[in-house]
C-alpha cells in the first residue's frame, strides 16, 4: 500500500501516466475532476476551486483577503485525506511537498524536454507552434510560482522527487512499470503505520486552522497551529486580548480529535489592525 504523487510538466504525458498507473495497480486516481468532486462535498464551488489552481495568486488574492487562505487549506486538508485512504496516485498540487513528511509516499516528476511539450500541446489542441510555446510557458510559470509561494521551493528540484522520468526517452508503457515496481518497495510498506499517524497529525492540524478560520471573535491571521504527542494541539502567536486568547483555545478544543491545547498565544500590548476578511 502506498501514496503515489506525481508532478508533472504540461505536454510531457504525465496526466496520462498517472491514470496509466492508476488503473495498473487498481488504485485511485486524484486528478483536477476527482478534486472537484470532493471539493464540492466540503461545500466549496467550482469558481473557489478555480481560485487555487496551480498558479501563483495575485498580490490582491495574497495580502487582501484570507478567503483565499481558506481554499488552499482545504484542498490541502482533502489531498492530506485521500492519502490517508491509500492506494491513491496524486496528480500535481504540490503533493510532494505537501507530503514530503510521509514515508510511505513515492514521489514521482515527470518531465521532457520544451520543444518535446510545445509538439505535444500543438497535436493535442491543433494550435499553432506560437500559440503552444506561449501555453507551455505559462504552464511553467504557473507551476514554478504556486510552490514558490507555499512552500519556497523550485518544484523542479530533483531531491523532491524519488523516481524521474524524462518522456523524451522513457515510454508511456515503460514508465508505468517503473512507477508501480517502485510502489512495491518494502520501505514503503513498512512505513505505512508511522505514515497513518504523521496524516492524522496534519489533518487535525487543518481541522484546528479551519475551526480558527471561521470563528468570528478570532483573527487567526497572526496565529500558529501545530500539533504534539497524543492529540495536544499547541497555539501560538499573536492575539489583541486575553479574551481572544481564550476564545481561540475555546474553538479549538471543539475540534474532534483535539484531547488538550497548550494556548501559548501572547496578548500584545500594540493592538493588531484587524481588516474585513471576506
Amino acid at each position: 500500500m502506498a501514496v503515489i504523487t506525481i508532478a508533472r510538466q504540461i505536454g510531457s504525458l504525465g496526466n496520462e501516466i498517472g491514470a496509466d498507473v492508476a488503473q495498473h495497480l487498481n488504485y485511485t486516481l486524484v486528478d483536477q475532476f476527482k478534486l472537484q468532486e470532493a471539493a464540492e462535498a466540503y461545500g466549496m464551488l467550482k469558481s473557489e476551486l478555480e481560485e487555487v489552481h496551480e498558479k501563483r495568486p495575485t498580490l490582491v488574492t495574497r495580502y487582501l483577503t484570507m478567503r483565499h487562505k481558506a481554499y488552499l487549506d482545504m484542498i490541502q486538508t482533502i489531498i492530506y485525506n485521500f492519502a490517508k485512504q491509500d492506494n491513491v496516485v496524486l496528480l500535481g498540487r504540490a503533493a510532494a511537498l505537501l507530503l514530503s513528511d510521509v514515508p510511505s509516499a513515492l514521489h514521482v516528476n515527470i518531465f521532457a524536454p520544451f520543444d518535446r511539450r510545445v509538439e505535444a500541446v500543438m497535436a493535442l489542441e491543433g494550435v499553432t507552434r506560437p500559440i503552444a510555446e506561449s501555453v507551455v510557458r505559462e504552464s511553467d510559470q504557473d507551476r514554478a510560482g504556486y510552490m514558490r509561494y507555499l512552500f519556497d521551493r523550485d518544484w523542479m528540484d530533483p531531491m523532491l522527487y524519488d523516481v524521474l522520468i524524462n518522456t523524451s526517452f522513457i515510454t508511456r508503457e515503460h514508465a508505468r512499470e517503473l512507477i508501480a515496481e517502485a510502489a512495491y518497495a518494502k520501505e514503503l510498506v513498512e512505513a505505512h503505520d508511522q505514515a497513518q499517524e504523521i496524516l492524522s497529525n496534519h489533518i487535525l492540524v487543518r481541522q484546528a486552522e479551519e475551526a480558527l478560520l471561521k470563528a468570528k471573535q478570532v483573527n487567526p491571521r497572526h496565529i500558529s497551529v501545530s500539533v504534539m504527542p497524543f492529540g495536544v494541539i499547541k497555539l501560538t502567536g499573536i492575539v489583541n486580548s486575553e479574551k481572544e486568547k481564550l476564545a481561540a483555545e475555546e474553538v479549538v478544543r471543539l475540534v474532534p480529535g483535539v484531547r488538550d491545547v497548550e494556548n501559548d498565544l501572547y496578548v500584545t500590548i500594540a493592538p493588531i489592525d484587524h481588516l474585513d476578511f471576506v
